[in-house]
């Protein structure tokens, strides 16, 4: 398989990634807060994250702390404003 198709690939996975958490965000806002649908969606992406860096072995070293902690926290608040707009 060439790199066009497994990039083809992974683009229909992300779209339909993506379809689905917008739906279980709009069925689950009822229930739980923009936060807490945050906190599952982190924490599934988490253990996914986690079980590939396991597999291929990757290190988490780094030496830019403040600037991971800074765009962790941007994208925590666009992401409750995102989930906020599919609920509304």
């Amino acid at each position: 398989m060439s790199q066009v198709h497994g990039g083809v690939i992974w683009m229909v996975i992300a779209t339909f990634s993506f379809a689905f958490m917008g739906m279980f965000v709009k069925l689950g806002s009822p229930f739980f807060s923009e936060i807490e649908l945050v906190f599952y969606r982190s924490f599934v992406s988490l253990i996914i994250i986690l079980v590939l860096i396991q597999k291929k072995k990757i290190s988490l070293r780094t030496y830019h702390k403040k600037l991971h902690f800074y765009r962790s926290f941007i994208g925590f608040l666009s992401l409750i404003a995102f989930f906020y707009a599919i609920s509304q």
